[in-house]
């Protein structure tokens, strides 16, 4: 079974238990925390964009800790990390329109408002870590 994370702007703050997931606000993007452990980005279609790779760890689960590492726990044993732990302020995980997961730092001032970014998107120089996957949803090879 599947739990939906609501969060706002699709932004995650803390964590996510096995079989929970966050989806963007297009419905362009969806990651899963899935049963098997593995933290997984899909597109709209279903395919995989990215994975932690930390499959057959029942019982994981995602950590966006204080410090502003990203990580998949499995118990107490860490399995992935996006070590990006120097980040005093904490972090948020976002994901985006353009199918890019992307931890930013925890500055709301950092925030941009204005007739573009209305909903106060982050500004670029304040991502610290991200998937790659950016403008991948609609790549011919993840159909």
């Amino acid at each position: 079974m599947f739990f939906e994370i609501v969060a706002f702007n699709n932004w995650l703050p803390n964590n996510l238990l096995a079989n929970e997931g966050l989806t963007n606000e297009e419905g362009t993007a969806r990651l899963i925390m899935q049963a098997d452990g593995n933290l997984v980005l899909y597109n709209k279609n279903g395919k995989a964009l990215w994975a932690s790779g930390t499959d057959k760890n029942v019982g994981d689960r995602l950590e966006v800790q204080t410090d502003g590492n990203l990580v998949v726990y499995q118990g107490s044993k860490v399995k992935w990390a996006s070590n990006t732990h120097s980040n005093p302020n904490g972090c948020e995980l976002v994901v985006q329109d353009d199918c890019n997961l992307v931890l930013y730092k925890s500055n709301r001032n950092s925030k941009v408002y204005g007739v573009d970014n209305a909903l106060g998107n982050f500004q670029p120089k304040d991502a610290i870590w991200n998937s790659g996957t950016s403008r991948r949803c609609n790549d011919p090879l993840f159909k």
